[in-house]
C-alpha cells in the first residue's frame, strides 16, 4: 500500500474517533439542560439537594471529563497529521476549554473532511463510508 492510501486511512479512522468526541461533548452540554427541562415539565421544582439532580450532574460532569480527555487526544493525533506536532499538541491542550474546545473539534473535524474529499473518499455524518476507503494491504 502506498503512502497516500495509508494516510487516508489514518484520517478517517482518527476522524472517526474525534466525531464520536464531539457527539460526547455535545451530549454532556445538552444534559443539564435537558433533565431541567424535564423536571420543570414534570412540575418539580429543581433542588440541588433533591430528586438525585446534583448526582445527575456530577454524572454528567465526570463523562464530560471522559469526552474532554477523548477529544484531547483525538485532536492531537489528527491535527499532528495536518499542522505538525507543535501546533497540534497547542490544539489539543485548547480542547478543554468548554465551548473553545467543541469549535476546534469542529475545525480539525472539517479539515479532516477536506482531505478525504480531495483523496475521493465519500464522508457521512460518522466519517468516511468504508466503501470507498483504500484497501489496506
Amino acid at each position: 500500500m502506498d503512502d497516500d492510501a495509508k494516510t487516508v486511512l489514518r484520517i478517517a479512522s482518527r476522524q472517526r474517533l474525534l466525531i464520536w468526541a464531539i457527539l460526547c461533548q455535545l451530549l454532556v452540554f445538552l444534559g443539564p439542560f435537558a433533565v431541567a427541562l424535564a423536571a420543570t415539565a414534570a412540575g418539580a421544582p429543581i433542588e440541588l439537594s433533591e430528586s438525585g439532580y446534583g448526582v445527575v450532574l456530577t454524572v454528567l460532569t465526570a463523562a464530560y471529563l471522559v469526552a474532554a480527555v477523548v477529544a484531547f487526544f483525538a485532536v492531537i493525533v489528527l491535527a499532528c497529521e495536518f499542522y505538525g506536532s507543535v501546533f497540534g499538541v497547542l490544539i489539543g491542550m485548547l480542547t478543554v476549554v468548554p465551548l473553545l474546545g467543541t469549535l476546534i473539534l469542529l475545525s480539525v473535524n472539517q479539515r479532516a473532511t477536506h482531505a478525504l474529499l480531495r483523496s475521493e473518499v465519500a464522508v457521512g455524518f460518522m466519517g468516511a463510508k468504508r466503501e470507498t476507503l483504500p484497501l489496506p494491504g
